[in-house]
């Protein structure tokens, strides 16, 4: 199962056991709060958490902003997850190794 979840203030539970999820990445390490407190952007480090607790096997950081691309500047990784590249192709096939 693919789930694409480029928004978000609390992690999605239906996203849970994805096998390939794209997610939230406009934040790096503190979350960006919506003008007038109507929901916002979770962070990085914090999705990459919460996909690892709820068994995402393959997770990929879209929508990125401003401070991921800082971060992406200055070497960081995710704790969990990967970059999307655009033009990349993503598969639910597993990778063959040679």
């Amino acid at each position: 199962m693919a789930v694409w979840a480029p928004e978000f203030w609390e992690f999605p539970s239906w996203a849970s056991g994805a096998d390939l999820m794209f997610a939230e990445a406009a934040g790096w390490g503190r979350r960006i709060r919506f003008r007038g407190g109507v929901g916002g952007h979770a962070h990085v480090l914090e999705v990459g958490r919460e996909a690892a607790r709820r068994q995402v096997r393959r997770l990929v950081h879209a929508h990125i902003g401003r401070p991921c691309l800082r971060a992406m500047g200055a070497g960081l990784t995710p704790e969990w997850g990967e970059w999307g590249r655009e033009g990349r192709t993503y598969s639910l096939l597993p990778e063959q190794r040679g």
